[in-house]
């Protein structure tokens, strides 16, 4: 039997409400050889009824590993320890996949050599969320950029960032997986905001990418999920984890030129404030982080943007302002409600 051209890798914990929509919805693309790698996390709802019921009815296209409760970095490495498939996708068990055709894509991306494909989703609406919620979200996974040509990982990483469309989520990405057995990046566990360290290393140190137009992924926005229901130490904690490892991706990095390696810079030092803003007494300074990390091409021009907590996006005018904004986009898109929740 040939081995499958994707192995999508799904964390799968306590989604038993939203899990069936999810995989029925990969299940349609009958066009590629794929197999579903579900990574059951120590559920504790009806989760593992609902695995083991697509696995009597899917078998060939279907596999369950089940784990004691280790967070999603651990389960997303367990599935890339088992995967089969040329290229990894990594999803979330309460999302969807569009109807758009996958087995052209992956063609176009092997007869290209390509290590990582970039393409774009869109968000909707669960009914557990507010408006305000999933406007945070409403253009964040459209990522309209369409680059012709085949690029490295850092030509393409600073084009996305100069353009405000540097997107962290792996499930955005379509990786090949030899060449990620290459450059052996796995996820942080014990972490939030582990794909900010994760997909920076794997995206900058490809040789071929690209980007093409395609809106593959539906991300569904739900109250308490780990987008929208994050507890701010723990975040602070991550994004510094997230930090560091970026900064250490840095090292190895040679931008070709100083436009590339400020809009790389950019990339990290974003990190390093968030962790700043949401910083706790006990948790490592970033300052501290960055003077410890090795030296690289890279490493001052991220010192060079870092900002203090007190810094502009924290002040009472921003805040006003988004919040304005956030409001405004509520009431005129009022009569879109129908078509953007469940």
């Amino acid at each position: 039997m040939p081995a499958p051209d994707l192995s999508i890798i799904i964390p799968v914990y306590n989604s038993a409400k939203w899990l069936a929509d999810c995989l029925d919805s990969l299940l349609r693309h009958n066009e590629v050889n794929s197999e579903i790698l579900c990574i059951d996390d120590g559920s504790t709802d009806d989760s593992p009824s609902v695995l083991a019921q697509y696995l009597g009815r899917y078998p060939k296209r279907i596999k369950v590993l089940t784990q004691s409760n280790q967070g999603q970095s651990a389960a997303r490495n367990a599935g890339i320890d088992i995967a089969q498939g040329q290229y990894l996708w990594f999803f979330d068990s309460d999302d969807r996949c569009t109807p758009n055709r996958l087995d052209r894509i992956l063609q176009q991306a092997d007869d290209a050599g390509l290590d990582v494909r970039l393409f774009a989703g869109k968000s909707f609406r669960d009914s557990s969320a507010s408006i305000r919620q999933w406007l945070n979200y409403l253009i964040y996974y459209k990522r309209g950029l369409q680059n012709p040509q085949i690029l490295s990982g850092m030509e393409i990483a600073a084009l996305l960032a100069a353009r405000g469309m540097w997107r962290p989520s792996p499930v955005m990405y379509f990786i090949n997986r030899r060449y990620l057995a290459e450059v052996g990046t796995r996820f942080i566990p014990g972490i939030i905001h582990e794909d900010d360290a994760f997909t920076f290393d794997v995206v900058l140190k490809a040789k071929r990418t690209f980007q093409g137009p395609e809106q593959l992924y539906l991300r569904r926005i739900r109250a308490n999920s780990t987008m929208t229901g994050k507890d701010k130490a723990y975040s602070a904690y991550s994004y510094t984890q997230a930090f560091g490892a970026m900064l250490d991706t840095c090292q190895s990095l040679n931008p070709p030129d100083e436009a590339t390696a400020r809009y790389v810079a950019e990339i990290v030092a974003r990190i390093g404030n968030a962790a700043a803003k949401l910083a706790a007494p006990g948790y490592q300074d970033i300052n501290d982080r960055l003077a410890s990390a090795p030296d690289s091409p890279i490493k001052s021009l991220v010192r060079n943007r870092l900002t203090s907590p007190d810094s502009f996006a924290d002040t009472p005018t921003y805040r006003f302002a988004r919040t304005f904004i956030h409001d405004a986009a509520h009431f005129s898109l009022a009569w879109w409600r129908g078509d953007n929740s469940e």
